[in-house]
């Protein structure tokens, strides 16, 4: 794994301390590691912990350097981004917050195909030259 990019996303949890564990085995094993941690993970372990394991920054917002714009950079720099801990709770939620964007584009479809502006509550949904 020597010179690998690996992007480890550290969610919120009682199992996040555990990612520090994967972190440190990571850089032993010769992965170049950029930490990202939200901001319910800080509840649980801090940034310190993955700037000692990683010997580099750890980010734990978007809005820090917004001239590198380094959400997007750092998802291209990685081969893996790996998200953790991955709780069967996460789980639900994002898969309820998928059905729910889902069913969102269906009715959204539907009002399309039914008039330019049907069923839009949230200002001119005309496609441009439909003014």
């Amino acid at each position: 794994m020597n010179g690998r990019r690996v992007l480890l996303g550290v969610c919120g949890g009682i199992a996040a301390y555990k990612a520090a564990a994967l972190a440190s085995r990571l850089v032993q094993r010769g992965v170049e590691l950029d930490v990202i941690l939200t901001a319910e993970a800080q509840h649980f372990i801090g940034t310190a912990t993955f700037a000692a394991l990683a010997r580099r920054r750890v980010w734990t917002s978007m809005w820090e350097r917004t001239e590198e714009i380094p959400h997007i950079a750092l998802v291209r720099q990685a081969e893996v981004f790996a998200i953790v801990p991955a709780t069967a709770e996460r789980d639900r939620e994002t898969r309820a917050r998928h059905r729910r964007r889902l069913a969102h584009q269906r009715r959204a479809g539907r009002a399309h195909s039914a008039g330019p502006c049907a069923g839009h509550e949230h200002g001119d949904a005309r496609a441009p030259g439909h003014r």
